[in-house]
């Protein structure tokens, strides 16, 4: 996401105490680290979010299971957050990679305990028509949950190296490195 502009990039986490790898990664990243509070995935996600509009800032949050997400389409978020609403990116599973709010943030995130599977993007979006929020629907795009999907990833970066002089990713390289030495052929 380094290439997405201006936007100031937070890794935000949960457990929320110390954590030396996160740490460690937020530094190398470049990116400030955030402590996500308590709840499931839902109020944690509100409560960034919220946090992005009490600081009168635009918030866009993205899953770290898509790590290879086009800037085209973090582009495309902030493009349609200009005015107050929503904007939501389906993955491919019926979940979703991407949740924005431009303006106070709408009570959405209460599907309860159940933040996986092929419903949560449909319910999303039925809590967002329900309260009559503006919301623009990006293309899919594929996250990471299981071993297939890391195969997946591992297609597109090939296909990608393939095509791109330069394209780079070290942290999937020493994944894909350590899961092949324990015998996982991607």
């Amino acid at each position: 996401m380094r290439e997405a502009g201006r936007a100031r990039r937070i890794l935000c986490a949960t457990p929320d105490r110390s954590a030396p790898a996160l740490e460690r990664l937020a530094a190398e990243a470049g990116v400030e680290l955030s402590w996500q509070g308590p709840g499931d995935l839902g109020q944690r996600m509100e409560r960034v979010l919220a946090r992005a509009h009490q600081q009168r800032a635009t918030g866009v949050i993205i899953g770290a299971d898509s790590p290879d997400l086009p800037t085209e389409l973090v582009e495309e978020a902030f493009e349609a957050l200009r005015e107050p609403g929503m904007v939501i990116g389906p993955s491919l599973d019926g979940g979703y990679y991407l949740i924005g709010c431009a303006g106070v943030v709408p009570s959405i995130f209460n599907h309860g305990p159940i933040w996986g599977g092929p419903e949560v993007f449909a319910r999303t979006m039925d809590a967002v028509r329900g309260l009559g929020v503006t919301c623009h629907v990006l293309p899919p795009w594929d996250d990471v949950d299981d071993v297939e999907g890391l195969r997946r990833l591992a297609q597109r970066l090939r296909l990608r190296a393939s095509h791109e002089n330069g394209c780079d990713w070290p942290a999937c390289r020493r994944l894909f490195a350590a899961l092949s030495d324990e015998g996982v052929v991607l």
